[in-house]
């Protein structure tokens, strides 16, 4: 078996540079053609973490990730794929009916959807002043959610926790 240099790498791979470009940047443009993988509607999201990178419909990433809400998924501006969130599409996590809406629930979150929640100021007191964060990393706005961190990043899920008077606490 012969051992190669480093050098005698880097010399194979020079005249395949050209195909590495071509494939990367064929990764951040729209597939041609613009449809669902799902449902064949146009398509706006893919997902980073699905196998394949599917592309979605907004209807469809929420169906395909409900049991995925920790998936990272990309938005298309008609330029190029931006950072988005699951939370964008509208996703919910429902908790105490196996996945369903709470049917108690369902009127006060629709009541809140409107209206931000109250925040004291001591828990920002170590944030410094940021204009504007991206639009992924912004809470929802008026809705009840969890804040999780792992490894592929800070996520904002909507929480439709169960009302029920024999729910326990």
């Amino acid at each position: 078996m012969v051992c190669q240099m480093q050098n005698d790498y880097i010399c194979e791979w020079v005249p395949q540079k050209g195909e590495f470009l071509k494939i990367l940047l064929e990764l951040e443009a729209s597939p041609e053609p613009r449809n669902c993988t799902w449902c064949g509607n146009d398509r706006v999201y893919r997902c980073l973490d699905c196998l394949h990178q599917l592309l979605f419909c907004t209807e469809c990433c929420q169906k395909s990730h409900e049991s995925l809400p920790f998936h990272r998924i990309q938005q298309w501006t008609g330029d190029f794929y931006e950072e988005s969130a699951l939370h964008m599409t509208g996703i919910w996590l429902h908790l105490g009916h196996g996945r369903a809406p709470c049917p108690h629930a369902i009127a006060q979150a629709q009541q809140a959807a409107g209206e931000p929640l109250p925040m004291d100021d001591q828990e920002w007191e170590d944030v410094e002043d940021i204009k504007e964060n991206p639009k992924h990393l912004c809470p929802p706005a008026g809705s009840r959610y969890l804040t999780i961190v792992d490894v592929t990043g800070v996520h904002f899920i909507v929480v439709n926790w169960c009302e029920c008077e024999t729910a326990e606490t």
